[in-house]
């Protein structure tokens, strides 16, 4: 970031008035800077949601008031970015945060489904005998790319 001098000549008004405008254009210059990294950080974020989900999953980056929102929207969302069966991935950094359990056979458990029938073997989804979905950790990707490019993008974004 660059630096700003303000030069202020307390025995000139005029001086005062100047200095005062400068700072709030230094300060809305730095508002919409902090706005476009926002967006910015967003949409690594969201590409790499959606390059881990593939076409299964729509992934948005939805205005909030103070920011930005990653979200995917989908029919299996938690089992593509969690998996199932023998891949639960109950290590992913989400899967304390959501409004369910996270672990080999949380699912069946909960709908008292055919995984738990068969002692946690398989069951059968669209004619076939499944033991597990791979988990694509589609938001913790997103997780990891913001990580990775917060560097890169502040020094593009505030120079």
């Amino acid at each position: 970031m660059a630096d700003h001098v303000v030069d202020i000549d307390p025995l000139d008004p005029a001086s005062i008035i100047r200095a005062e405008k400068m700072i709030n254009k230094i300060l809305k210059d730095v508002d919409n800077k902090v706005e476009k990294f926002v967006q910015e950080i967003g949409k690594i974020g969201r590409d790499a949601a959606q390059g881990a989900y593939g076409n299964a999953v729509s992934v948005t980056l939805v205005e909030e008031d103070n920011g930005v929102t990653i979200s995917a929207d989908g029919k299996a969302v938690a089992f593509l970015e969690f998996g199932a069966g023998s891949s639960t991935n109950s290590a992913n950094r989400y899967a304390f945060e959501v409004p369910f359990l996270v672990y080999r056979g949380s699912y069946s458990d909960e709908t008292k489904g055919e995984y738990q029938a068969t002692h946690y073997n398989y069951w059968h989804f669209g004619g076939k005998k499944i033991t597990a979905v791979e988990p694509r950790n589609g938001m913790q990707k997103a997780y990891e790319a913001i990580v990775n490019d917060i560097d890169s993008t502040v020094k593009k974004v505030f120079g």
